[in-house]
């Protein structure tokens, strides 16, 4: 793929990156700090009104290290003879070259850092797999058909590759920066007319009610983070309580301390994307808390301090009292760092089966595959909490996340009584705004004919069950 030049983005640099010192000299965003153009007086005073100065070779440049004079500027040395420092020039385009330079220099930075934020979260789809596995020599790909069950798939270990994971349901090898370079500037979004209608929704809980509930509740706290009290228990899934990244908003801030929030005995991770995993999330629970995730996440644990953990491979189980969390295949991947590469840990989503007995199947990031079916026939589900968000474009993000048709879809083929969804209102991850996943959803349902069969619950909600297992 061939890149236009660089001035055809210099106009969005530049607008996105206002002046912080108005009023002042222009300045020139080099390294981590400003660096102010300097003025003279005597060039105040001269015809050319004002002009910023230049120093064409720079304080450091080719003329000192010619001269041997590197790290000290000229003007530093009167009176050495011979060494007439030599006055500074007009730049006689003004504001022009400057305002280029600095444009260029912030278009470059802010595409690097957006590259890598992208990355890390997750959103590099690619192309058919370099790896070396494809699931089709293996049996047939799971999302058009296979002759293996699930079951099958994990007692066989056809998701363990040489030295990192693998993802049977799928030929998409994930980590492709012109995909990513296509997607962002190149390829057309549809919804920007509607970003400011976004809304910023500030997060309260009763969690005093939560805590007075004496059976079975589900708590939706921002982006896929799900508290679940379960009697006296308490289980947190992918807590994110904290902003991402500096360019990518937070919508629904949390307004309560965490320490408000009960303190969970268990918390289930689905995989390693950082809206997913959040290391700053898990130092703000304390350390005696019990950690449950796919294998491959130890080294992040150690980091965040929590030591108390327990990891499952497919179809691996975790038991306690009554208590039985089942870590299901899931159609993803996952990475922590772009440079290692992706899958070096697993992914999936989780059965849960409650001590005051309703069934709660969690998704996790997921694109839609068969397996769904498959999970419905296996297990009776109560409540099938789905993510929904950054869907948009499809041929991007097809690969990884489930758009509304298909979430109704995994849904019926789950079985589950009833439907909830996450993933959505908090983080701008895709192209379309984080309030359109539920008024997607609600659409569909109703083409479905099914609306009734919806929880919708908004970021701070809380839906809860009677001791007979039903929502009340």
């Amino acid at each position: 793929m061939s890149l236009p030049p660089l001035g055809v983005f210099a106009a969005h640099a530049s607008a996105s990156a206002p002046d912080p010192h108005p009023g002042a000299s222009p300045t020139m965003h080099l390294g981590r700090g400003p660096h102010r153009l300097p003025r003279s007086a005597d060039a105040t005073q001269s015809s050319c009104r004002q002009l910023p100065i230049c120093y064409p070779y720079g304080k450091t440049g080719s003329r000192e290290r010619q001269r041997g004079t590197i790290g000290r500027h000229p003007a530093a040395s009167p009176g050495v003879p011979g060494k007439t420092p030599p006055a500074p020039l007009p730049c006689r385009t003004g504001r022009k070259d400057a305002h280029r330079v600095m444009t260029r220099r912030i278009f470059i930075h802010k595409m690097l850092t957006w590259i890598k934020g992208a990355s890390v979260l997750g959103f590099l789809a690619g192309k058919k797999d370099a790896m070396g596995f494809d699931a089709r020599s293996v049996n047939q790909d799971h999302s058009t058909g296979t002759t293996l069950s699930l079951r099958e798939l994990a007692d066989r270990k056809i998701h363990h590759g040489d030295g990192r994971f693998l993802n049977p349901f799928g030929r998409t090898v994930h980590g492709n920066l012109w995909r990513l370079l296509r997607w962002k500037f190149f390829s057309e979004n549809r919804f920007k007319a509607h970003y400011p209608e976004e809304p910023v929704n500030h997060v309260t809980v009763d969690w005093e009610a939560v805590k007075r509930h004496r059976g079975l509740s589900v708590t939706f706290l921002k982006h896929a983070s799900v508290l679940i009290r379960d009697r006296k228990r308490t289980i947190l899934v992918d807590p994110v309580f904290f902003d991402l990244f500096w360019f990518i908003e937070d919508h629904t801030p949390l307004s309560f301390p965490i320490k408000a929030m009960p303190h969970p005995h268990h918390v289930l991770i689905t995989h390693g994307h950082y809206d997913h995993l959040d290391v700053r999330s898990l130092k703000a629970l304390k350390p005696e808390t019990h950690i449950i995730s796919p294998l491959g996440y130890d080294d992040v644990f150690t980091d965040a301090g929590l030591f108390r953990r327990t990891s499952l491979d497919w179809f691996d189980a975790f038991d306690e009292d009554g208590l039985c969390v089942t870590l299901l295949p899931a159609n993803h991947w996952t990475m922590r760092n772009p440079f290692v590469g992706p899958n070096r840990a697993l992914w999936g989503s989780y059965l849960v089966k409650t001590v005051c007995g309703p069934t709660i199947f969690i998704s996790g990031d997921t694109a839609y595959f068969e397996g769904f079916r498959e999970i419905g026939k296996t297990f009776h589900i109560d409540l099938a909490i789905l993510c929904l968000g950054a869907y948009e474009p499809r041929w991007f993000m097809k690969g990884s996340h489930m758009n509304q048709k298909e979430a109704v879809r995994a849904f019926r083929e789950l079985g589950a009584k009833k439907l909830m969804i996450v993933h959505w209102g908090t983080f701008r991850l895709g192209d379309e705004p984080v309030h359109f996943p539920p008024l997607d959803l609600a659409r569909e349902l109703e083409i479905q004919g099914i609306p009734d069969r919806r929880i919708s619950l908004a970021h701070g909600g809380t839906i809860y069950y009677n001791e007979h297992g039903e929502p009340v």
